[in-house]
């Protein structure tokens, strides 16, 4: 969105606030805490009353009815696969639009058509070196030169219907045999992460279908990943100047420094000067602590507003993931690519926009059913049994399969089978149903405690 960056006294402010963070965050706060709002714009936007739920990653939000998410982009989401040095990424995106399966099939044939006709340099052949339809009906595996002008990696894609919600995904395969400067993709084995992308496919399901996993754009992602990254973007429809952005990065995304003192070690004297502070303080976020400054920047006559919340926790967890919320106001509007209102003026007052900022952030609650079997929303992990354990705690618990071929491979299974546990019981196959090849891939994850009414202990025992 390269009209960000045109030059505009109001809105280069803004951006250089941001900038020196040093991080997304940053924003500069003003010399007193507390300010009483006073602009008011000559013309002025009216913020609809009615709400709209929205999702946001295990989370939910609601926004004034009009505002739409804009997604599509590569990077929106980032699902990783270990949590150390050696961690893999998928990169996911999901299309804002709704698609039947001929629109599906149309965009996936102009792709297909896309990489045959671009030529590698290196390899003087096609981008596209294989396509796979998957036994998903839907859902379509490219493997291409990973660049146009190099033939050091491969990239594995995945198109795929969840629903109407057209969903993108890739990972990229790496030449770990050859020297660097003797890279080739010959020596590459994309199986690993075609593997990976498969199950994907199979697991991936609207979010009417409820359950856990991180939901984006209608589409839930419970699909094994150890951590989750995303970029929430949403536009008002009726406040067309107004920008809502929220960074979210579930397990190791939090900076060493807070908001706070980001703010106070970054910002120069001569850009606090030109900022006034509406707000500046500690709040509360789905239970999750947080620092919050809302500034004002400009004059009375040309006021932009960067509203800011970041949570901190001590925590960090799939269930407390680090949020960082920010919305501006007298962005430029444009219809499709042409500029219909330059950058300038917010379109609403300050009490305007601390009217919409309060409700919006007081809405976010964690989804129901959001979090991992048995997971509590402090994050408390459960514990985990394969057979031949002895159960560490009383409890219904929840059988999975990890092979893509097994009926109940997964926590949403149309009919997951439970078990109700006694804490030194031993947790023992099934002669009918778990054969010799299946066993070494099951796995029983503790759910919730044993209701005393409904459980007999001495029939469990026995």
């Amino acid at each position: 969105m390269t009209h960000w960056l045109k030059t505009h006294p109001g809105r280069a402010l803004t951006l250089a606030l941001v900038f020196l963070a040093g991080a997304a965050a940053l924003v500069a706060t003003g010399r007193t805490p507390f300010y009483t709002p006073s602009y008011v714009p000559e013309t002025m936007s009216t913020i609809p009353s009615e709400r709209q739920t929205h999702c946001l990653g295990r989370y939910l939000i609601d926004l004034p009815e009009g505002f739409g998410q804009l997604s599509g982009n590569w990077g929106d989401i980032q699902l990783y696969y270990g949590l150390d040095k050696n961690f893999e990424r998928v990169y996911a995106s999901v299309h804002p639009e709704s698609f039947a399966p001929e629109q599906f099939e149309a965009r996936v044939a102009q792709r297909l058509q896309e990489l045959r006709e671009t030529i590698n340099t290196e390899t003087k052949a096609p981008m596209l070196l294989h396509a796979e339809r998957l036994p998903n009906a839907n859902a379509v595996l490219l493997r291409r030169m990973s660049d146009k002008h190099y033939d050091s990696a491969l990239k594995s894609e995945v198109h795929v219907l969840v629903g109407n919600r057209y969903v993108e995904y890739e990972q990229e395969s790496y030449d770990k045999k050859s020297e660097f400067g003797q890279l080739n993709y010959r020596n590459i084995d994309p199986a690993p992460a075609e593997t990976r992308l498969k199950m994907i496919a199979s697991k991936l399901r609207p979010q009417s279908a409820h359950g856990p996993g991180f939901c984006f754009q209608g589409v839930i992602f419970d699909v094994g990943q150890d951590d989750e990254v995303a970029s929430f973007k949403f536009r008002s429809a009726t406040v067309r100047d107004l920008w809502l952005k929220i960074h979210y990065h579930a397990v190791k995304g939090q900076p060493r420094e807070g908001l706070f003192e980001r703010n106070t070690k970054y910002v120069p004297d001569w850009l606090r000067a030109q900022v006034t502070t509406l707000r500046k303080r500690h709040r509360d976020i789905a239970g999750m602590n947080a620092e919050e400054i809302l500034d004002s920047v400009g004059s009375r006559k040309l006021t932009q507003h960067v509203f800011y919340i970041e949570t901190r926790t001590d925590k960090r967890s799939i269930a407390r993931p680090r949020m960082t919320i920010s919305l501006e106001t007298g962005a430029a509007v444009y219809d499709g690519n042409q500029e219909i209102r330059p950058e300038g003026a917010s379109t609403l007052s300050d009490d305007q926009v601390i009217e919409l900022w309060d409700p919006m952030i007081d809405s976010i609650r964690l989804r129901p059913g959001a979090l991992p079997a048995g997971m509590t929303a402090s994050g408390d992990i459960p514990p985990t049994c394969r057979f031949g354990d002895v159960c560490p705690r009383d409890g219904y618990w929840m059988r999975q399969v990890d092979l893509p071929s097994y009926a109940y491979n997964a926590y949403y299974a149309e009919a997951p089978r439970h078990l109700a546990m006694l804490k030194g019981m031993v947790f023992k196959p099934d002669r009918s149903l778990d054969t010799p090849d299946i066993q070494p891939h099951t796995r029983w994850t503790w759910m919730r405690e044993i209701d005393p009414a409904g459980a007999s202990y001495a029939a469990l025992r026995g």
